[in-house]
Formats: structure tokens, sequence, C-alpha cells
């Protein structure tokens, strides 16, 4: 992990083959930070939480219960007999 101390007014730049993302520093008030971030619209960028809940949702939708793989393994030899 790389740690960058910033202020407020300052930038760093990510370089990603030819595509550079940019990130600036805003604000930083009360112990919250404000960033923008220039990026081409082709990157997604998103909160930390967001992201967990995709990735959560995404594995979650690709797991089969017990019970669809019995119903699908009922499907399968019913379709075997005839």
């Amino acid at each position: 992990m790389l740690i960058i101390t910033r202020k407020k007014g300052d930038s760093f730049h990510i370089k990603v083959g030819d595509k550079e993302i940019v990130i600036n520093i805003l604000d930083n008030n009360a112990g919250n930070v404000k960033i923008g971030i220039d990026a081409p619209r082709e990157y997604k960028i998103l909160r930390g939480e967001l992201y967990s809940e995709i990735v959560s949702q995404n594995k979650n939708s690709t797991e089969f219960t017990d019970e669809f793989v019995d119903s699908f393994k009922d499907m399968i030899s019913s379709v075997k007999k005839e």
C-alpha cells in the first residue's frame, strides 16, 4: 500500500497503460477528506462499501442451493429417460 500525504489543492496521478487518473484533494475538514477524481469514462470508480456489496451480490448470484441442484439433477435424469 502506498500512503500519500497531500494538502488541499494538491493532487496525484495514477498511470494505467496509456490512460491517466488524477486524484485532486478538494478539502480537508474535521477529519473528512473531499477528493475529486478525473478518470476516463470506461473506468468504474466505486466507494469501498458499494464495491463490497456488488461483489457479495455477484457471489451470491452464482451459488446454487441444494434444492436447485436436486431439482436440476431430477430434470436431467428425466430427459435422459426419454
